[in-house]
């Protein structure tokens, strides 16, 4: 799944990706202006990639599809449905939402959808519940709304975001609604790599590191700016 932004897949890594896993890709289709732009520009961008060995070529059934709200595909036994894809100037809004059911078990995905989009869903009768959510936009304030939240009740919630990242993510107000709705949450900050292992029936959890982690709590951190400060201010004094 592409997705423009960044700090997010580069289109080598994307391309690479579906070629290998998927042969194909699914884009939310994006219109923006200087930016990953319009779906035929994509295409073109995508085609001159040079990654070695992996080249889209739709004569041999490869290519960029742009989804509709109720689309589904398998991945192996499970079934991925397209919850919500908002074709806005909105990066962000414009992640494609969806959901991955594997027997009885569902996988929530939302990218770095905000407020709008979780609304958009809502409004749209789609059912969100999940055993397992992908936190929007890496615990950003303006997403995982406490409307959506009530709605998905999952029992486990994946927050991907990078060690003491400058955004301030995961922000404390998202941690405080996650909290409300006892989840258990796992965070890639304090944990690392998170496994999620489904049977079908159950959800086995398992991290890389620091499987304790208080992860519903920012930790305090000092900046290095400010130790030094501090340090010269002891020896001035």
């Amino acid at each position: 799944m592409i997705y423009q932004d960044k700090y997010h897949l580069t289109p080598e890594q994307s391309l690479f990706l579906a070629k290998k896993l998927l042969d194909s890709i699914i884009y939310c289709g994006m219109k923006m202006e200087n930016r990953a732009v319009t779906f035929p520009q994509t295409k073109t961008i995508l085609n001159g990639v040079n990654v070695p060995g992996v080249q889209l070529d739709d004569s041999k059934g490869f290519g960029i599809t742009v989804p509709s709200v109720g689309d589904k595909y398998t991945l192996g036994s499970a079934v991925i449905e397209i919850l919500g894809v908002n074709r806005t100037t909105d990066a962000n809004n414009c992640s494609i939402i969806l959901m991955i059911t594997y027997g009885e078990t569902k996988f929530l995905f939302t990218g770095d959808a905000e407020r709008d989009a979780e609304q958009t869903v809502l409004n749209s009768g789609a059912d969100p519940s999940a055993t397992v959510l992908k936190v929007g936009h890496h615990g950003s304030e303006d997403s995982t709304t406490y409307p959506f939240l009530r709605e998905i009740m999952p029992k486990y919630a994946v927050i991907s975001v990078g060690d003491d990242n400058s955004y301030g993510h995961p922000r404390e107000n998202t941690l405080s609604r996650l909290r409300d709705v006892d989840v258990k949450v796992f965070r890639t900050d304090m944990q690392g790599d998170i496994y999620c292992t489904s049977d079908g029936k159950t959800i086995t959890m398992s991290v890389e590191k620091n499987a304790d982690a208080d992860t519903l709590t920012n930790p305090v951190k000092v900046r290095k700016q400010s130790l030094l400060k501090l340090r010269n201010m002891f020896f001035e004094f």
